[in-house]
């Protein structure tokens, strides 16, 4: 390796620069030449005098300053005083206290000590032994006549002066620039209390001058910056330039490169804004004001500058230190005592923290992140992640977890990734539909899910979103939609609601890099933009406090527009001097409506509304209410299976959790969604940390100003009195938003033509009539039903392609029952099974609803929480041409006992008969405590033993419970058994029994073929008619 004048290493950069352009003896001179230079250059007698005497004069005009104000017989004094006091650094910390802030959570646990901002001065490092590329760049950067000044910035201090005791510069009195040798840093730094050190007084900076002519009077320059490199603070836990350079670089500072010493002589003027580890784009920039000063100061040539600035530097792996939750010690705790107490404070003598943070909590969450990332890691190529837990009442944060570990490097382990960009998903959806509810819309609202293209005016692309369930399903409710995380319908609610009204709630709400100055499109609500973990907490807290947001007043304020209000994460800082620091009093500010916000709260809390995508219930937390939404982000064009950001975020009435699941090096994962990691961390955390605080279950309350409402299909607006009876059902109205009145249903003077804008006509029949703005559900409503849906009063006909095939009439039932039968008519459009009380029902209850034919069970009917007594069961279908067709039967539920373990059920083909080769048992596992279930089937009609051929650990209704190969088996009755096991041990079991017709085989066998798939038929959904659902939803794609 080649090696400078002084025996000192070269960058391999910096070699290759010099091998082009300097001869070798050149080369081993460079390191010291500027040094030599500048000492050569020491002042003569004379300028010796000229600068005394600039000095004296300055100090003079200090002292009539002060005479000015009162002060001038002290200061003089205190002059003689403060000069007799100047004693070897070593000497005066041997009588001041050690130790840096003390930072500790709620309950006294000790989370970090800051070291010692003293260390370097007490265990120094010989000035011969500290590079001088990073002398150079020191004195560059710092003090660039540091060898030839009195120990003043004379200069500086003239311009302070001027701008500190004169009208004429915009600055108030003792309000302008300071200006500080190096010399002069050392004196305030070490020599000036620290309770002074910030004072913008005469008396303050008079010390300050007295110590630095003192100190250059009485010792040499190279003992004055040999003091200064050791004491000063490059960041993080590193003071004095040896532990920097052993920190940063893992080399002694004697050994640090023209690159590595202009990166560390760039932090010492903002330790935590160009800290080169958390903020690498800052301390590059920081870097090259560094470079471009030695430059101009004659220290380095341009091409030395070129080739540093061109390095590629290797930071040392971090080693583990003694410190917990270090991304909330090292990131908002240290940025939030820097802000309000100088960028020094961390790092002071004497400062007793505690925080916010709960250690049991937090141990939690980085307990539950390292299990499920472990179980899912192989598979996925997902590495990293990060959880935060959040009081909503107060607005503290119980927990912080910024990665898996901070101290991996594999994983990009030091980096905030609650503080990292990345695209939420539709984790933002929410408060996309909480806009349509302030202008209107109800969790009734219909929308057409259908293959919709537009234009995104932020680029000028077109764009047609596509669903998780990789299908368009119909005319959906605004619940079945963000339940759903449907992604066509939530585009068309954000152009109904507005872009810049959205992008404003979610400043308001607590997003602060909505900023982009080309604005944003519609697909800001699928994701399209970049958030914090951080940011995306603080505003769902808002939905948990019903529309409130609480904190406290931001330390450094935010963009106007955006939030005012921080997360608390202070509860008291005191000083070893004595002064004590409470934090201020918790504000809140309300941003949303409490009635618009419980719509959206009623609806991502309601296991009903995910039927369409997911198995309904099946992201529910056992015994807990809780409101969730999950998010998955797939930002790579050119393959639709590689995933960048899974997210789950969600909340109790007195708990918020977020978790972001991904790679800090953005590298794409594959065989993941938002419900394989993301999620499992976000139910168990939140239920462990309700446990471990004591936090009984809670309902969501409904306000007084949200009212269960009759709406009118298809518009989903309050029912006006021309609403047909048949098209009503029920729905959640914020009655203090102007909701919208349907219009859609008119009397009219002719046939009922939809494009009749009549006004009413006496004894004209009532049609549908819609409005010019809905072409497209006209088009798609004509498709369908060829108009007949149109018009309510067409007669109702039977069909032996319309049948309810079970539960037989008058039959007795109780439980969770399936429905079984068939809609298969030629052209059938859509049907829906309901059921009413009585022999003549006066109103009818949706059970479930399809789209097209369907066979087989046609839905899931939960009768537990009914009366005892006799009840109607309705199909009703439309067929294209042959208009409503209806099938009813009559059942009697039986008198039952809510609970008492988890309701089971096969699905009525599971007792038929079974010609193929491989068959999907479905049913039904019902429980908010179940532990697991397994699927079991037996030879003949008592079998003597079973055979397992699926298991689960999650509800299922209506869906796939396992698959039964009977490839081989002989004909013949069989036994299937379904058992479920409560986690409170409670079990519960029920039979079906199948024949099997197919040839025999001469060796029977038996295969289990695994566990429950993730595709379920939809339970009941409030969905009036002519809705069309899937009657199987495949697995999710990214984006829910």
């Amino acid at each position: 390796m080649r090696r400078d004048g002084r025996g000192l290493p070269l960058s391999s950069a910096l070699q290759a620069r010099l091998d082009g352009g300097y001869s070798t003896g050149t080369a081993r001179l460079l390191a010291e030449r500027a040094l030599r230079h500048r000492r050569s250059r020491r002042p003569s007698t004379a300028s010796r005098s000229v600068q005394a005497l600039a000095g004296a004069s300055l100090v003079f005009l200090l002292f009539v300053s002060a005479v000015l104000t009162g002060g001038g017989l002290y200061a003089w004094d205190r002059y003689e005083r403060q000069a007799k006091a100047v004693v070897p650094p070593e000497q005066l910390l041997a009588r001041w206290p050690g130790g840096g802030a003390r930072v500790y959570d709620r309950n006294g646990i000790l989370l970090y000590q800051f070291l010692d901002e003293f260390g370097g001065l007490r265990r120094p490092v010989p000035l011969a032994e500290i590079s001088p590329w990073l002398r150079e760049a020191t004195i560059s950067t710092e003090d660039v006549t540091f060898y030839e000044n009195n120990g003043l910035n004379t200069r500086g201090l003239a311009r302070a002066a001027v701008e500190n005791f004169t009208p004429f510069h915009g600055a108030g009195v003792l309000e302008g620039t300071g200006g500080s040798s190096i010399t002069q840093q050392l004196a305030k730094n070490v020599y000036i209390p620290r309770e002074e050190r910030y004072e913008r007084t005469v008396s303050r900076k008079l010390k300050e001058v007295v110590v630095a002519l003192e100190l250059t009077k009485r010792y040499p320059k190279d003992q004055i910056l040999e003091w200064y490199l050791n004491s000063i603070s490059y960041g993080g836990v590193y003071v004095g330039i040896e532990a920097a350079a052993d920190g940063y670089f893992g080399k002694s500072a004697k050994d640090l490169t023209l690159a590595e010493a202009s990166i560390l002589a760039g932090i010492p003027q903002s330790p935590l804004a160009y800290d080169p580890i958390n903020n690498a784009a800052g301390a590059k920039r920081r870097q090259d004001e560094v470079l471009a000063l030695m430059v101009r100061h004659g220290s380095i040539t341009q091409a030395q500058a070129d080739a540093a600035g061109a390095e590629v530097l290797t930071f040392r792996k971090m080693e583990r230190f003694d410190i917990l939750a270090p991304h909330f010690v090292l990131g908002p705790v240290a940025s939030e005592i820097g802000a309000r107490f100088g960028p020094r404070a961390i790092f002071d003598d004497g400062l007793e923290v505690v925080t916010t943070l709960d250690m049991r909590v937090q141990r939690i969450a980085e307990a539950k992140l390292e299990e499920h990332l472990r179980e899912h890691e192989k598979t996925s190529g997902g590495h990293n992640g990060a959880v935060q837990v959040l009081d909503p009442h107060s607005g503290q944060i119980l927990a912080y977890v910024g990665s898996r570990d901070y101290f991996r490097e594999d994983i990009e382990g030091r980096n905030d990734m609650t503080r990292a960009l990345r695209s939420p998903g539709s984790t933002l959806k929410p408060f996309t539909y909480l806009v349509a509810f302030q202008k209107g819309w109800n969790t009734g609202t219909y929308i057409l899910d259908a293959k919709t293209e537009i234009v995104d005016p932020s680029n000028g692309k077109l764009f047609s979103p596509t669903n998780p369930n990789e299908k368009y399903n119909g005319l959906v409710t605004a619940a079945q939609s963000l339940g759903n995380s449907l992604n066509v319908t939530a585009l068309k609610t954000i152009m109904f609601g507005g872009v810049p009204d959205t992008v404003s709630l979610l400043t308001k709400s607590g997003f602060t890099t909505l900023d982009d100055p080309r604005g944003y499109g519609p697909a800001l609500t699928l994701g399209g933009v970049d958030v914090t973990l951080g940011d995306a907490m603080f505003a769902y807290s808002v939905l948990a406090n019903g529309g409130v947001i609480r904190g406290q007043p931001a330390a450094v304020p935010h963009d106007a527009g955006e939030r005012t209000l921080d997360p608390v994460i202070l509860l008291s800082v005191r000083s070893a001097r004595g002064w004590e620091y409470q934090p201020p009093a918790l504000r809140e500010q309300r941003v949303a409506a409490e009635s618009v916000t419980y719509l959206a709260t009623s609806i991502i809390s309601d296991a009903k509304n995910t039927c369409i995508v997911w198995t309904c219930g099946a992201l529910e937390v056992a015994g807990r209410p809780t409101a969730h939404k999950t998010g998955t982000s797939a930002p790579f064009e050119n393959s639709i299976k590689d995933i960048g950001d899974t997210w789950a975020f969600g909340y109790t009435p007195d708990l918020v959790v977020g978790v972001w699941i991904g790679n800090a090096d953005k590298q794409p994962m594959q065989n993941i969604y938002s419900t394989t990691i993301a999620w499992p961390i976000w139910r168990d955390v939140i239920d462990d940390v309700s446990k471990q605080l004591a936090l009984s279950p809670k309902p969501f309350v409904k306000p007084p100003t949200v009212a269960e409402t009759t709406l009118c299909w298809p518009s989903g607006f309050v029912a006006s009195e021309l609403c047909p009876f048949d098209r009503r059902y029920k729905g959640l109205v914020a009655t203090d938003s102007n909701p919208l009145k349907d219009t859609w249903w008119r009397r009219v003077a002719v046939d009922g033509s939809l494009v009749s804008s009549e006004a009413l006509a006496a004894g004209g029949g009532v049609r549908l009539v819609l409005p010019p703005s809905e072409a497209a559900l006209r088009a798609w409503l004509q498709e369908r039903n060829g108009g007949l849906l149109y018009n309510p009063g067409a007669p109702r006909q039977s069909s032996s392609d319309v049948v309810i095939t079970s539960p037989a009439p008058r039959q007795q039932v109780s439980g969770v029952i399936m429905i079984g039968g068939r809609a298969t008519s030629p052209d059938a459009v859509a049907s829906v099974v309901e059921y009413g009380a009585g022999a003549a029902p006066s109103s009818w209850t949706p059970i479930q609803t399809a789209s097209g034919p369907v066979s087989g069970t046609l839905g899931v009917w939960d009768t537990r929480s009914l009366p005892a007594g006799e009840y109607t069961l309705r199909l009703r279908a439309t067929d294209a041409k042959l208009g409503e067709l209806e099938a009813a039967t009559s059942v009697v539920i039986a008198a039952q006992t809510i609970g008492g373990g988890a309701a089971v059920a096969f699905a009525p083909d599971a007792s038929g008969t079974i010609t193929s080769t491989v068959f999907t048992v479905t049913g039904s596992v019902t429980s908010n405590n179940l532990l697991d279930y397994v699927v079991e089937v037996g030879i003949g009609p008592s079998p003597a033993s079973w055979f397992l051929i699926g298991r689960g650990t999650s509800p299922v209704s209506g869906g796939a419970l396992a698959q039964w190969n009977t490839t081989g088996l002989p004909d013949g009755v069989y036994v299937l058994r379904l058992t479920a096991r409560e986690r409170t041990g409670e079990v519960s079991q029920t039979f079906a029994r199948p024949t099997l017709r197919r040839a025999p085989s001469p060796t029977p066998t038996m295969t289990a073929t695994g566990a429950p798939s993730p595709s379920a038929t939809p339970s009941a959904t409030a969905t009036p008619p002519a809705t069309a659902t899937p009657a199987v939803a495949p697995t999710p794609a990214p984006g829910g």
